[in-house]
């Protein structure tokens, strides 16, 4: 297993840590600050390459998810999974699993079976997300706590948009497993 990401839950989504939890907090907070600068918005992800392993690539949730890794400077890819399933348990997995790991930083599983997006978890040498633009992610779930250390950290706190918290939280998800 990758240490970057760990074991998805039942429901596809891949669970967090509590101390992991608190760290991706911070950073969206810290995220959050750094877009109300005027200054050019750093690219720590410049020269990174995403892959987004999609069998639907028309999903709703890709856009803003390609939009908050490319805002960090990074470069997407929409693949077609169909090859992914297809050779998942072929000699050809393996040539696809490379290809993979030479191309690409990191790798997000869109709408592949929970048992294929597993098993190219386990074995990928980069970090494998699963579902990251699904609205049931768990990075998604802590929109309510970073409200409430915003809330926490202004005496008079601006209402928070929903899909800007869930972006900066996907964004700090991704700095945090590429390392930027």
């Amino acid at each position: 297993m990758n240490p970057a990401t760990q074991p998805p839950t039942a429901n596809g989504a891949e669970a967090l840590q509590p101390a992991r939890c608190q760290a991706l907090l911070r950073r969206a907070l810290a995220l959050e600050s750094q877009e109300q600068v005027t200054a050019p918005a750093p690219c720590p992800l410049q020269g990174r390459n995403i892959a987004l392993l999609c069998r639907k690539p028309e999903d709703p949730g890709l856009p803003e998810l390609e939009a908050a890794a490319a805002a960090l400077g990074a470069r997407v890819a929409r693949l077609d999974a169909s090859g992914w399933l297809d050779e998942a348990d072929t000699a050809q997995s393996e040539a696809l699993l490379r290809m993979l790991e030479r191309l690409y930083d990191a790798v997000d599983c869109e709408g592949l079976p929970p048992d294929h997006a597993r098993a190219l978890q386990r074995r990928a040498g980069l970090p494998v997300f699963i579902g990251l633009a699904r609205a049931d992610h768990a990075v998604r779930a802590l929109v309510p706590q970073l409200r409430a250390l915003r809330a926490a950290a202004r005496p008079q706190p601006a209402p928070g948009d929903e899909r800007l918290d869930q972006r900066h939280l996907v964004q700090a998800l991704l700095l945090d497993t590429l390392g930027a």
